[in-house]
């Protein structure tokens, strides 16, 4: 059976489900540490800022204060909480659903488990449990056809190089576009407190000081999360050309002499690189994603051809 007549039986939807709904979880955790240390840390710094207008406390008819000092204590206390309590839960949530994943790809391309990099499989428990609850929300269709429809011809090593192709290009072409609204909505940020120190009439070493307070933690955290993002697209170009070399390599996938260790070392790095990757929202990914599925089948078509000797 071929690989994409055998994806959608029940053993790998329920398993990329369940990869789905922890990845979603992972998110979600994200953006709760985006909150504390981002969204809470950024008011408190703008209401400090405000506090200090003289010319905008004077319009309110309050006298200007400078809680700077408390605004830095609990800034501190919240972002040193948040490290400590939710990156843990999000890494481990993260290394689960890469687990599950990497097990749903080995068992299609028919590769051997490799403990000695992914660790010990989930059990039946994890994958029913998550994979339930997001079935039940969002259905069987949104986890049917994961690798490409029509790759069923070909020797099943060369439908699994297809499949791992695939799977890192649509992730490279994906975090090359974030990447891109990281940088505009930082521009906007960094334009929008300038304006606001403006209109408070500040002197320029205020502007600079309170840009800095205010600016700081939202640069943090986009700094943080574009240079992770971009070593991720380091990672998924290197992988993207190693696989290329591979099927560019065949001639005629009836030749094909790769054989089970290539595609299983490139699986061993597309696994390391899932865990340490930065996940990205899944309204960005859900934008895209017929887009990206479009260009992946056309793709995945001309290489067929190509395999195929035609």
């Amino acid at each position: 059976m071929s690989i994409p007549d055998e994806q959608n039986k029940d053993f790998y939807v329920k398993r990329i489900a369940a990869s789905k709904f922890l990845y979603s979880r992972a998110k979600t955790l994200l953006g709760c540490f985006f909150f504390f240390n981002v969204v809470v840390v950024f008011l408190f710094s703008l209401i400090s800022v405000l506090l200090n207008s003289e010319p905008l406390m004077v319009w309110l008819g309050f006298e200007k204060v400078d809680v700077s000092g408390w605004v830095s204590s609990l800034s501190l206390v919240i972002v040193v909480l948040s490290n400590v309590l939710l990156l843990p839960y999000i890494e481990k949530t993260k290394t689960l659903a890469a687990k599950l994943q990497d097990l749903v790809d080995r068992q299609l391309f028919g590769l051997p488990e490799n403990p000695l990099v992914v660790g010990d499989a989930p059990g039946e428990d994890v994958a029913y449990r998550y994979g339930e609850r997001y079935l039940k929300r969002f259905g069987r269709k949104s986890v049917e056809d994961w690798y490409p429809s029509n790759i069923g011809d070909l020797d099943r090593q060369c439908q699994a190089l297809l499949c791992q192709l695939s799977c890192v290009s649509w992730d490279l072409a994906l975090r090359r576009r974030f990447n891109i609204c990281i940088v505009g909505l930082g521009v906007l940020i960094f334009l929008f407190i300038f304006l606001i120190s403006l209109f408070g009439n500040m002197q320029v070493e205020e502007i600079v000081k309170n840009m800095i307070a205010v600016v700081a933690p939202v640069f943090s955290f986009g700094y943080a999360y574009y240079t992770g993002n971009a070593g991720s697209i380091v990672k998924a170009e290197s992988l993207n050309g190693a696989v290329r070399d591979v099927v560019n390599s065949v001639d005629g996938c009836n030749e094909f002499q790769a054989g089970l260790a290539s595609i299983s070392s490139l699986q061993d790095q597309i696994f390391l690189k899932r865990v340490t990757d930065w996940p990205l929202p899944d309204f960005f990914y859900e934008r895209f994603r017929g887009e990206q599925q479009e260009e992946m089948s056309y793709s995945a078509e001309s290489l067929v051809k190509k395999m195929k000797g035609e």
